[in-house]
């Protein structure tokens, strides 16, 4: 039972388990002494009483049968008690490999939704949906309303001196409903070769220069999470590149 350590294992313990419960059935043995069942022996019933009238006044009997019962019921107890810590070892090793996949699920489901959101954030800063403009990046909402900051150099904002960072981890914060409004006015872009797609391309080639992209990456290693935030600038710069080979973005 202790070497139980995966629920791979728990076959070959079910497989003792059983030889276990085989071996409590312990098979009848002629021991040459009967009690008579004289009387009426037409009836089941009667025998067994019979016999048990003789058990009863025959105290020869009594001791060795005890011992045969007192050591019977130690076994069954003892087998019990093993049966009892079998199911609990199983319990506890099925639920610690339950429990160790949905922490595998659960870290997927995040690293998919990073994923998602990291290229959310991309296009929409490629395609001008997201504005950068020295260290201030915003959202410009529709209908003249307010542009909602992502990151600027302030307290509010943490990586305000890596814009690109801080507004990934703003943009992940908005509400799902507004996501998806930043997704749908990045995809009509896309699908219409939009002018503000390649205006902001153009921008950004002045915007994500070398020696500006090269100092966030400087600014990352003040951070304990440095490495997060320089894989997350590569791979930002990585689509960059993409983004402006496939829509054809120049200086020009």
């Amino acid at each position: 039972i202790a070497a139980l350590s995966d629920p791979e294992g728990i076959p070959a313990l079910d497989e003792a388990l059983s030889e276990l419960r085989r071996a409590e059935h312990i098979p009848m043995e002629p021991t040459g002494v009967s009690l008579p069942t004289d009387g009426n022996r037409k009836l089941e019933e009667v025998i067994e009483r019979v016999r048990e009238d003789h058990f009863v006044s025959s105290p020869a009997f009594h001791r060795e049968t005890a011992e045969t019962v007192e050591r019977l019921d130690s076994l069954h107890s003892r087998a019990e008690t093993i049966r009892a810590a079998a199911e609990e070892k199983k319990r506890e090793v099925t639920e610690r490999r339950a429990a160790k996949e949905r922490e595998a699920a659960e870290k997927e489901a995040a690293r998919r939704e990073r994923e998602r959101a990291a290229g959310d954030f991309a296009d929409a800063l490629f395609t001008g949906v997201f504005t950068l403009e020295g260290r201030k990046l915003s959202y410009p909402l529709p209908y003249g309303r307010k542009p909602l900051t992502l990151s600027e150099m302030s307290d509010a904002y943490p990586y305000g001196r890596i814009p690109l960072y801080q507004g990934f981890l703003s943009f992940r914060d908005l509400e799902e409903a507004r996501k998806n409004d930043v997704r749908k006015e990045f995809q009509r872009r896309y699908n219409t070769d939009a002018p503000e797609l390649h205006e902001a391309g153009r921008r950004l080639l002045s915007e994500l220069a070398e020696d500006r992209v090269a100092a966030m990456f400087r600014n990352a290693e003040t951070f304990d999470n440095e490495r997060e935030i320089a894989d997350f600038l590569e791979r930002l710069m990585r689509r960059f590149d993409a983004f402006v080979l496939d829509n054809r973005i120049s200086a020009e």
